[in-house]
C-alpha cells in the first residue's frame, strides 16, 4: 500500500499537477547528423520493466541505441529528415521511417518466434493424441482434485 500510494503521488505530481517532468531531452547536430539524447521516466514502464525481467529490459534499451544512436543521425546525415530544426527533423526521421522499422522487427521476431515453437507444440499435441488412442479417453473421476484434472485432449 505504501508503494502504491507513493506511485501514485509521483503519477499526480507528474500527469496531474505537472510539477514533475516525465523526461528531458536534447538535440545535438554534427554535421548534417542529428543525435538526440534523453532520458525519460515512467512508472508504467518500471512495473513492466519488473514484470518481464532484465532481458527484455536490455533488448528495449539496445533498440533504443540503435535507433537514435545509430539510425537516426545515419538517416538525417542522408538528408531525410525535414525540419526547421533539428530536433524537428530527428523527430520527423524517427517517427517516419526508424518506428516503422522497430516494428517490422518486433513483428519479424514475433514470427520467428511462432515458428521456431511451432515444431515442439506440434509434437506435443501428436504425444497427447497419442496417448488418449492407447490408454482411451478416461476421465478423472470426482475423487480426485479440481486442479488435478485437466481438460481431454481432443476438446483443445
Amino acid at each position: 500500500l505504501g508503494a502504491a500510494a507513493g506511485a501514485g503521488a509521483i503519477g499526480l505530481a507528474t500527469t496531474g499537477f505537472r510539477l514533475l517532468a516525465e523526461g528531458m531531452h536534447g538535440t545535438l547536430a554534427a554535421g548534417s547528423a542529428v543525435f538526440r539524447l534523453g532520458t525519460g521516466f515512467s512508472l508504467a514502464l518500471v512495473g513492466v520493466g519488473y514484470l518481464v525481467g532484465i532481458g527484455a529490459c536490455l533488448a528495449l534499451l539496445t533498440g533504443v541505441a540503435i535507433a537514435w544512436g545509430v539510425a537516426v543521425p545515419l538517416l538525417t546525415a542522408l538528408g531525410q529528415g525535414e525540419g526547421a530544426s533539428p530536433s524537428e527533423m530527428a523527430e520527423a526521421v524517427w517517427s517516419g521511417q526508424v518506428r516503422l522499422i522497430g516494428a517490422g522487427i518486433i513483428a519479424v521476431g514475433g514470427l520467428w518466434t511462432v515458428g521456431s515453437l511451432a515444431r515442439p507444440i506440434l509434437g506435443s499435441i501428436a504425444t497427447a493424441l497419442a496417448s488418449v488412442r492407447t490408454s482411451g479417453s478416461r476421465l478423472p473421476g470426482p475423487d480426485h482434485p479440481r486442479a488435478e484434472r485437466d481438460l481431454p485432449i481432443t476438446w483443445v
